[in-house]
């Protein structure tokens, strides 16, 4: 019974330690969001300041599950079940400079809604943690929570692009009236025309619709170019199948999308999971896209068929940061990412809790021209050829 009284005891002591040190670690961070708002304000936006946190408060059981931060300084994020897609559209969002300055700059006003369930205000104090914690990777709980999720909502496989539109549409329906609102809207959303055209009779009629996300078919596509040029094929419609004119009669048609202007930050969705229609069942293109680490779209924004309606070359020029990367099956598989930090030029791989550098090698490789892989694989195979020969003639091996 003296041994049971003890070690209860001792317990007892173990939980009020702990309960102390949780404690203290939240105010540790809930003093130092200003400090992560003013580090976002600075010139150096692109680079985030890690704060190095007392050894005290960062050694304890709540600073990131005994896991020690990456020596990237990069902290991870813990995968809740499965939500891995949202580890790593987080981890995008918060290396995105211009996105995290205006989550800093977002103003929480109580008196709209509970802090446990703004968004904006979770996402604000989940940066703040990116920025300052001294953990190896914390939780997406309280943001989560914000969604209306209970536990098995963390255990459902869902789609990133889901996300990215659920979650910005959530912002602006909540956040109305705020700068976040309008950074979302003048930094992510682009317009263009939903065209309708009778070609036999020369008319045609639009309305301009915003996108946040453009798309892309990737069958037969071999580089990005292609899929932008797929993207704007009409659909064609008979005069069977095709919309009726002012007159009420059925006319041959096209159907198309006309880019009008593009965003500061475009997201592009390829297309990778599809039916098969004769099997009835979902699959997943595996097929490789090529996109440079640089490119000019503004051969695509305007008339394609009027260049004089169109932008000139430069206009919409795009540097390529980030790449959500799906691995798996139609039916299941991970989510992680690759992201260029903007102040060293350094691509890193944002995987769930763990955070590592991709060396300059894989860079590289995923960014090759489909004639350079196929020019590197071709000299590959030759310098194996010719190891193997030499090999057997070493050995005294003749014939296959």
């Amino acid at each position: 019974r003296e041994a049971l009284s003890a070690s209860g005891a001792r317990t007892m002591m173990d939980m009020n330690a702990l309960k102390g040190q949780l404690k203290s670690r939240r105010a540790y961070v809930d003093a130092n969001s200003k400090i992560a708002s003013s580090v976002a304000t600075s010139k150096a936006i692109n680079a985030p300041k890690v704060v190095k946190a007392d050894k005290k408060l960062s050694s304890n059981y709540f600073s990131g599950m005994f896991k020690e931060k990456s020596d990237t300084g990069f902290v991870g994020l813990k995968n809740q079940g499965n939500t891995c897609y949202l580890n790593s559209f987080i981890q995008t969002l918060y290396m995105t400079p211009e996105f995290r300055q205006a989550i800093y700059n977002f103003k929480f006003d109580p008196a709209k809604e509970k802090a446990e369930y703004s968004m904006a205000k979770q996402l604000q104090e989940l940066f703040a943690r990116l920025q300052l914690s001294n953990a190896g990777m914390i939780t997406t709980g309280g943001l989560t929570k914000s969604f209306g999720w209970t536990q098995r909502d963390a255990f459902v496989q869902q789609d990133v692009n889901e996300m990215f539109n659920v979650m910005f549409r959530a912002i602006e329906s909540r956040c109305e009236g705020t700068d976040l609102v309008k950074h979302i809207k003048e930094d992510w959303y682009g317009m263009h025309d939903d065209v309708v055209s009778f070609p036999e009779k020369g008319m045609e009629r639009s309305r301009q619709v915003p996108f946040l996300n453009v798309f892309l078919e990737l069958k037969k596509c071999k580089v990005l170019g292609d899929c932008f040029r797929k993207y704007l094929l009409p659909s064609i419609f008979s005069k069977k199948e095709g919309l009726r004119d002012e007159s009420g009669e059925r006319q041959l048609t096209h159907k198309f999308f006309r880019f009008k202007d593009l965003p500061p930050i475009l997201s592009l969705t390829l297309k990778r999971f599809d039916i098969n229609w004769n099997y009835g069942r979902r699959i997943k293109l595996n097929n490789s896209v090529f996109f440079p680490p640089s490119i000019d779209l503004s051969e695509f924004v305007g008339n394609t068929e009027n260049p004089e309606t169109q932008p000139k070359k430069g206009t919409y020029v795009y540097d390529l940061y980030a790449l959500l990367i799906h691995r798996g099956g139609a039916l299941s598989g991970h989510y992680f990412a690759y992201i260029k930090n903007f102040a060293d030029d350094q691509w890193y791989c944002f995987d769930d809790s763990n955070v590592t550098k991709i060396d300059k090698e894989t860079v590289e490789k995923f960014l090759e021209h489909p004639a350079d892989r196929k020019k590197r694989e071709r000299e590959e195979n030759k310098k194996r050829d010719a190891h193997i020969e030499a090999t057997k003639k070493a050995m005294g091996i003749t014939g296959d």
